[in-house]
């Protein structure tokens, strides 16, 4: 099973990133994207991290498998 990137909305297989972006505490943006966005995000010097395992939740509290 794949994902779908939440930046471009393109479906992909292999390796998710979860783009994330606070400030004062406060959670801007928090997107799993494919590596194209994912280098991307790097460029603009956001916080990125590699998903790991088969699901994770965001940010509206669903559940997403990958």
């Amino acid at each position: 099973m794949g994902w779908i990137c939440e930046h471009c909305e393109v479906p992909f297989v292999g390796l998710a990133h979860r783009v994330r972006s606070e400030e004062s505490g406060i959670v801007l943006l928090d997107l799993i994207v494919c590596h194209h966005c994912y280098m991307a995000a790097r460029q603009l010097g956001l916080h990125t991290e590699e998903v790991r395992g088969q699901s994770v939740v965001v940010p509206n509290g669903e559940m997403k498998k990958g």
